[in-house]
């Protein structure tokens, strides 16, 4: 637009003072900015809420009931190798059963 302006001739050339946005106008569009901003915010924070507390939940059902010992035993002489497994953690019933 400035550009434009400085290219016109004559009587069509905008002054300084006609290419300045209203203040009143400036302020009215600050503050539906401010608004939408906050509402985005919200909307944002709730779909954020959302989604952690259905990753608590896979959580809680996969990986918490899981038992999980990782070690790896890896021969000096020979070429073999053994490793655990992730398996689901044992009930109290089945606690019991294996202690001597």
């Amino acid at each position: 637009i400035l550009d434009s302006n400085e290219e016109a001739e004559g009587g069509r050339k905008l002054t300084e003072a006609e290419l300045t946005l209203d203040p009143e106008l400036m302020t009215l569009l600050d503050h539906e900015k401010s608004r939408r901003v906050a509402e985005a915010s919200i909307e944002h924070s709730w779909k954020i809420a959302f989604k952690e507390q259905l990753l608590k939940q896979l959580r809680e059902a996969f990986v918490d009931t899981m038992t999980y010992d990782r070690f790896a035993i890896k021969s000096f002489d020979k070429t073999f190798s053994v490793a655990s497994l992730r398996t689901p953690a044992f009930t109290e019933a089945q606690r019991a059963k294996l202690e001597p």
